[in-house]
């Protein structure tokens, strides 16, 4: 083994000066590895190396001697061994392969997005169709399909359990729930409910537990369209209260029922929205007009009648919800083709909105979640 002799750094020369004792002896060889920048802590062992020592710390002493065939060290420096960078090799594998590595999940509507997740980095995504089966049913599909293993945990959003907690709670303390399906150790969030009015949020307290994680100090309303549609007011990171409606779902009935396509004229959408908002109770006469405009035209113009759908729609739940849209400071979780409608509809009456991908929100929930859980298993 090389040996690098000993250097003593002049920060510390007059420590040495007015403490002649606390001399190391002369000749005074370490390891080469040693770290030679030194503290007042690690001067303490040399009180017994140094005890006895006659040296009085003239300036020549504090030298270090010449060796043959090796430059002095410099004072501060630190000396490495050849082996260091291997050793750093191998201790960057063994972290590595001390990573836990789970799947993070969310069930939509047309899809399933899976997302493989060390405890550091997400390293790939996979979506799959979603099929007429059971939402259970296509997730064991598709965590089959990515070759998961059974024995990492998967952690999924959008999918409907019976364990609820009551609003006003905090998504960020919400413990994961194990369900086991087909040998899968399944990890999901509670749902949310409410007494009054009475209301159930399944799936999407993930998503509004991302955006809070990406937001921590956002307080106003977050509006999330699906089949059904939640408007939820948060304050201090917590969901205070939240209010239901079922537009989508009724656009979608009503748009097969009529015949209509999925395009919409967004100058229809901002005639029709002052009928409803203003006088709620007309949106069942104004339905029934609608039908029967599209029968008598016989499919024409059916771009601008798919808008008039959306502005009666969305009208009254604007009027419904009011509370929590006037004046608040609001944002927006949805796909593009949900979305587009109530941007259209809020940005009408001059709202300000900021939009988030659901996806994206549903996995920092999870990843939340996760690390929540790993939290609490540290402290047992």
């Amino acid at each position: 083994m090389q040996y690098q002799r000993w250097t003593v750094q002049p920060a510390y020369t007059k420590v040495w000066k007015r403490y002649p004792f606390l001399h190391p002896p002369k000749g005074l060889i370490l390891p080469e590895g040693l770290i030679l920048k030194m503290s007042r802590a690690t001067l303490f062992p040399f009180l017994f190396l140094g005890r006895g020592s006659r040296h009085a710390g003239k300036s020549d002493d504090l030298k270090p001697p010449a060796v043959r065939g090796m430059k002095h060290s410099v004072p501060g420096a630190v000396l490495q061994s050849p082996q260091s960078e291997a050793n750093k090799g191998r201790r960057t594998m063994s972290a590595t392969q001390n990573q836990t590595h789970w799947t993070a999940a969310t069930i939509g509507e047309n899809a399933i997005i899976l997302w493989a997740v060390t405890s550091r980095e997400v390293l790939h995504r996979h979506s799959y169709a979603r099929s007429a089966l059971p939402p259970q049913q296509d997730l064991i599909c598709a965590l089959e399909q990515m070759d998961a293993a059974k024995t990492s945990p998967v952690l999924v959003a959008g999918l409907d359990q019976t364990a609820t907690v009551e609003v006003p709670a905090k998504p960020a303390d919400l413990a994961l729930r194990l369900q086991e399906r087909d040998g899968w150790q399944l990890q999901t969030l509670p749902n949310l409910m409410q007494k009054s009015p009475l209301a159930l949020m399944q799936g999407s307290g993930t998503q509004i537990a991302g955006f809070l994680a990406l937001n921590p100090k956002w307080d106003g309303v977050i509006c999330l369209p699906g089949p059904v549609t939640h408007w939820v007011q948060v304050s201090a990171a917590e969901i205070v209260s939240f209010q239901s409606t079922l537009t989508t779902g009724l656009q979608a009935s009503l748009c097969e029922a009529m015949g209509l396509g999925t395009s919409w004229a967004e100058s229809a959408l901002h005639e029709a929205i002052p009928e409803t908002l203003s006088r709620p109770e007309r949106l069942a006469s104004r339905l029934a007009e609608l039908q029967a405009t599209v029968r008598l035209q016989s499919g024409d113009n059916t771009e601008e009648m798919a808008g008039k759908l959306w502005g009666y729609l969305l009208g009254a739940e604007l009027a419904a919800t009011r509370p929590y849209w006037l004046g608040q400071n609001l944002a927006l979780i949805a796909e593009d083709a949900l979305a587009a409608p109530y941007l259209a509809a809020l940005c009408a009456q001059g709202l300000p909105v900021t939009r988030a991908q659901p996806d994206r929100m549903a996995l920092e929930g999870l990843i939340q979640a996760w690390r929540h859980m790993q939290g609490e298993a540290a402290n047992l």
